[in-house]
């Protein structure tokens, strides 16, 4: 798992990114450091003014060699931090050539980078897991990504020390060194958390080792006040801040910037702190910077666009939408079939000859002879209601058929039982069906298919006769 403070890093607005970075790195102007606080540009760092054109830059990237030593880079390889900016043109742009420059992703705007949340288990898509203390060490999910902290451990440095406690009581919660460290001797001497004095009285017993009081100064890269205008596809980079100590030096590397997330879809006003820490646990004055996204109406209607919603307010519009704002030439028509029927309001958008279905069978109004028919009822090609098939019998018996009329409807089946000693037949008239001699306990049945009367007879015992009306 990776740890990471929130440092310097947060640089270029993207736009400026593949424009920058293709600059002829030798071609790139810079200042050089004044190294003895006289206002004056110097070569070396004593009281010269002379000109630095003639001054060695071994790699190239604009920086003399003797500047580079100042900076803090590395006069052989020009580009020290390798985010692939070289160190003269982040000088020469106000960045810090010592920071890798990233573009930082919070999709949910809770203040914890998308890649910090996938890597411990976190939803880079649920803000409210910001609150959320998961190793329940004092710290919530937030203030373990700000410090750096891993989320799921709550002692980071295992140095037996809670990573709530070392923050609270000014040590590193990721240097598991100073476990044993007696911080201002104003804690015990294995740092366990007992506030007393151990009988130093503030003073440290070796000569040779001296703190320094004096607080690093931090300054904004760039201005206070920055004002964007809405953007769905730029995101935002923050240009950063430096730090300077007067023992350590530049220590912009430690800078750390915490507050509300930009999100450059959102107008709205967003404060961002910056701060940084020296060797001997002194913090800078905190500086802000106010980060105002405007918005647009790009249309001019009044609405602007991040509170646009996307559809048509015309009832024929294919996109229509009640809701609609972005009524601006944004209306969609279509009739595939060419009725006049526009196709959302067309029940059957790619026939010509229907385009209601006022029953809901599934059958045009065109051609279905049945309007009532109910939705899901089963259908024939004509859009009328098909009954459910049923089953009648009849028996043969005394000499007769049981029924001697019987009305049923297409499709139900009628079956005949033999219940006499003697053989008969059922025989229709005209051949339509006919089941042959049926002995004592035997059966017959038929199906009916068409609408009809159908009269039919003993073919045994011509006497004997029957109707069946099918409808």
């Amino acid at each position: 798992m990776r740890r990471r403070t929130l440092v310097l890093a947060i640089l270029l607005f993207a736009s400026a990114l593949s424009g920058c970075i293709g600059e002829d790195k030798g071609q790139i102007e810079v200042t050089a450091p004044d190294t003895n606080d006289e206002n004056t540009t110097d070569n070396v760092g004593d009281n010269n003014t002379s000109d630095n054109s003639t001054a060695v830059d071994s790699d190239g990237d604009g920086l003399p060699d003797n500047w580079e030593l100042q900076y803090g880079t590395d006069p052989y390889d020009a580009d020290t931090d390798g985010d692939g900016f070289s160190d003269g043109f982040e000088i020469t742009n106000g960045q810090n050539p010592l920071v890798y420059n990233v573009v930082w992703v919070d999709t949910d705007n809770d203040g914890m980078e998308d890649i910090w949340e996938e890597d411990y288990g976190l939803n880079s898509s649920n803000s409210s897991d910001a609150l959320s203390d998961a190793d329940n060490d004092g710290l919530t999910n937030l203030e373990e990504y700000l410090n750096g902290t891993d989320p799921t451990n709550g002692d980071t440095d295992n140095d037996g020390l809670p990573d709530d406690w070392e923050v609270n009581n000014g040590l590193d919660p990721l240097n598991g060194d100073d476990a044993n460290a007696d911080q201002d001797d104003r804690l015990d001497d294995n740092n366990s958390g007992n506030t007393t004095d151990d009988g130093n009285n503030g003073t440290n017993s070796t000569a040779n080792n001296t703190t320094n009081n004096s607080a690093p100064i931090i300054t904004l890269i760039g201005e206070e006040e920055e004002r964007y205008m809405y953007s769905e596809i730029v995101g935002y980079t923050d240009n950063g801040a430096l730090c300077n100590d007067e023992e350590d030096g530049n220590i912009s590397a430690n800078v750390t910037m915490s507050g509300q997330v930009v999100n450059m879809r959102i107008p709205g006003e967003y404060i961002l702190q910056f701060n940084c820490e020296d060797s001997d646990g002194n913090h800078a004055e905190e500086v802000r910077r106010l980060v105002i996204i405007l918005p647009i109406d790009t249309d001019g209607d009044g609405v602007d666009d991040h509170l646009e919603i996307d559809g048509c307010t015309d009832l024929n519009a294919t996109n229509y939408n009640e809701n609609a704002t972005d009524d601006d030439g944004s209306c969609e028509f279509s009739d595939s079939d060419g009725d006049g029927v526009y196709d959302h309001l067309d029940a059957f958008p790619d026939n010509r000859e229907e385009s209601a279905d006022s029953d809901g069978d599934g059958v045009g109004d065109n051609a279905d002879e049945c309007d009532d028919t109910e939705s899901g009822a089963t259908i024939d090609e004509n859009g009328c209601e098909v009954s459910q098939a049923q089953e009648f019998f009849i028996n043969i018996t005394g000499m007769a058929f049981s029924e001697s009329t019987i009305t049923i409807s297409v499709g139900d089946t009628v079956t005949w039982t033999n219940l006499d000693s003697a053989p008969h037949t059922a025989t229709e008239d005209n051949g339509v069906f006919n089941s042959g001699t049926l002995n004592n306990g035997d059966t017959f049945s038929f199906t009916f298919t068409a609408a009809g009367t159908y009269t039919y007879h003993c073919a045994i015992h011509p006497s004997m006769t029957a109707t069946i009306i099918v409808q």
